[in-house]
């Protein structure tokens, strides 16, 4: 793809019967930089809201990323996570790994949990080593 000429087909996509294609729709116009696409974008997020999907499934959560890209809404990031924050010298930014449980805590504590975010986070970001195994609760 690559080619913002593709813009006007991936907003028509915004409108289709699959969340996976809205959802990749959204990413590649916000990858694209297709600034004519934030209306649209932002019909499709209320149109999630309106069928009811969750702010936590990756449908709303690609929109949201979206339009933050292209300028139209802006990150929601918690104090402490906010402070922490250094810059990284590139598009991304950085924390401090020896503050990555509490940035993980801090990120937990809000009311709707940005632990979704962390897929858009560089390598950088993220612990070395391996993720932890989850503990089976009973």
């Amino acid at each position: 793809m690559g080619d913002p000429r593709c813009g006007p087909a991936l907003i028509g996509l915004l409108g289709g019967d699959n969340p996976t294609v809205r959802e990749w729709a959204a990413i590649a116009l916000a990858s694209l930089e297709i600034d004519d696409a934030v209306e649209p974008l932002r019909r499709a997020y209320r149109a999630c809201l309106e069928r009811a999907t969750s702010r936590e499934w990756t449908e709303p959560d690609g929109i949201r990323w979206a339009l933050t890209e292209l300028g139209a809404r802006s990150p929601v990031v918690p104090s402490l996570t906010a402070r922490l924050r250094t810059d990284t010298g590139s598009d991304s930014p950085g924390w401090p790994s020896a503050h990555f449980t509490a940035i993980i805590n801090d990120l937990a504590a809000i009311p709707r949990p940005a632990i979704g975010a962390l897929r858009h986070w560089p390598a950088c970001m993220r612990p070395p080593g391996p993720w932890p195994t989850p503990v089976a609760r009973s």
